[in-house]
């Protein structure tokens, strides 16, 4: 059983200190040094959405072989990751024989689900996910793609425009997603969510089995 993930995150509840944030290092003067910390708090902040172990899961969209995509959305990260723990145990209940399949899944989906899972004690959601590099059960498109080349990043939209299978949301990637999350617009984000992993599953249908 194969189970197509793509999530969604935003920063997390605890702002950054000034001190925590970085500048230039060749800035030498102290007042120079705090403007630019106090110019840069925003942005270290939102950066929290590529960081695991600040940002919050928002969204999860998941789609279980050919069924429609759904997604689990809110802002009780452990209730969402609680609604993916159950759906698979209702799709598989030992989960043993669980693939699942992402774009830059590796690096970002699966690990966020992974380190949360186990920050929670989600036990059978960490059971669910095996991370180990050769016999593990994560199928990540982009590392397919790069035939090898770990260096060679290329994104779910540029990768499903070269095969022919469409393009993501018009306007929208995921940086974008925390000003959904500001507006309240939380099937803005589940659309968003939902539509990429049918981008996923139709360019996965496009690489060769190994």
């Amino acid at each position: 059983m194969k189970i197509f993930i793509d999530i969604e995150t935003i920063p997390g509840p605890v702002r950054p200190e000034l001190c925590e944030v970085k500048v230039d290092a060749r800035l030498k003067d102290p007042e120079k040094i705090k403007a630019a910390q106090h110019e840069g708090l925003e942005e270290s902040y939102r950066r929290q959405a590529l960081d695991s172990m600040a940002g919050r899961i928002w969204c999860i969209g998941v789609a279980k072989d050919d069924d429609e995509p759904r997604c689990f959305i809110g802002d009780d990260e452990r209730e969402v990751l609680h609604q993916l723990q159950l759906f698979v145990q209702q799709c598989r209940p030992t989960g043993r024989d669980v693939e699942w399949v992402g774009h830059n899944a590796v690096a970002f989906d699966m690990r966020w689900v992974w380190r949360k899972a186990v920050k929670y004690g989600l036990d059978k959601l960490a059971f669910y996910i095996r991370p180990d590099k050769y016999r593990g059960n994560i199928r990540d498109t982009m590392l397919i793609w790069a035939c090898g080349d770990t260096r060679d990043y290329v994104s779910l939209d540029k990768l499903a425009h070269y095969l022919g299978v469409g393009k993501k949301t018009p306007g929208m990637d995921g940086s974008k997603v925390y000003e959904l999350w500001l507006a309240g617009d939380a099937e803005g984000c589940a659309e968003y969510c939902v539509a990429d992993v049918a981008l996923t599953r139709a360019v996965y249908a496009r690489l060769p089995e190994y």
